[in-house]
């Protein structure tokens, strides 16, 4: 698991309205919460593995975890909402 340490700014572009975000391995990540609703979020999951599965060409997958606490204080108050 992906522990998110540093939410760096929304994409504009995206109905799923995912987030640039840093993670305790330095490196950066999209991060998609609760806007992409849970039937969505479970449904990019499996597709994902599907894809790997077939050894189609995909990006790298994963669950984070992000802190509430880190949202909780985050500059931007909708991080809260689309997050969690």
């Amino acid at each position: 698991m992906i522990e998110i340490t540093e939410l760096i700014r929304p994409f504009e572009q995206g109905v799923t309205r995912p987030y640039l975000c840093r993670a305790s391995d330095g490196k950066e990540y999209v991060v998609k919460g609760s806007s992409t609703t849970q039937r969505g979020l479970i449904a990019e999951f499996v597709c994902a593995h599907l894809a790997q599965c077939f050894g189609l060409p995909f990006s790298k997958f994963g669950v984070a975890y992000i802190d509430s606490s880190l949202i909780k204080y985050a500059s931007n108050d909708n991080f809260w909402e689309q997050l969690t």
